[in-house]
This record gives C-alpha cells, structure tokens and sequence, in this order.
C-alpha cells in the first residue's frame, strides 16, 4: 500500500512535492512500527480505504474484512514511497519498541 491522495498514489519522482500526509507519516512512524488501522469501505474486491489516525489510504488487502475491522499494517519503507504492508501473525508476537496504535 502506498499513500497518496484519494485519487492518485505518489510514486518516487524528482518533481515531486512532499504532502502534509506524507509528512504527518513520515514524522510520526518508523520502518517495523505496527500501525492499526480501521477498514472504511471497499474500491474494489482487493482494495480498500483504511483510516489511520487522520490519514486515510488506500490499502491493497489479502483477506476479506467488514467495514469498521481493525487491520494491522507494517511499515516497510518511508522513502521514496511510504509502503505498509498487512501484519502477519508473526509481526503481531514480534517484540518491538513503541507500538503506535490507532
């Protein structure tokens, strides 16, 4: 999943501007942090919006959940690209720093 606004992902690029969501996010969450969002409703079968705090994204999801479902997402890269990934049951158990949880 990579953020970006409601209409369009960003993707990496030299004439690219950072966003205040991405800067929010960035700011706020490292690499491995365990975020949980909460799934808003579905753009297709595979994809949905997901509300973490005031930032909503679009998510590319592997399992079907009901609107309201709290999701576990991984943040794998902040840069270029913010890229989260569905948690795994072994993210879950892994012992980390500070968990940022929704």
């Amino acid at each position: 999943m990579r953020i970006g606004d409601r209409h369009h992902s960003f993707s990496s690029g030299r004439d690219r501007k950072e966003s205040d969501r991405q800067r929010t996010f960035r700011s706020t969450y490292r690499v491995g942090d365990l975020v949980l969002g909460t799934l808003v409703d579905y753009q297709t079968d595979s994809m949905a919006w997901v509300q973490i705090d005031e930032l909503r994204v679009l998510a590319q999801l592997t399992r079907k959940y009901s609107p309201g479902s709290q999701i576990g997402l991984v943040v794998t890269a902040l840069h270029p690209d913010i890229i989260l990934r569905e948690a795994r049951d072994q993210d879950r158990k892994r012992p980390q720093g500070l968990h940022l949880i929704v």
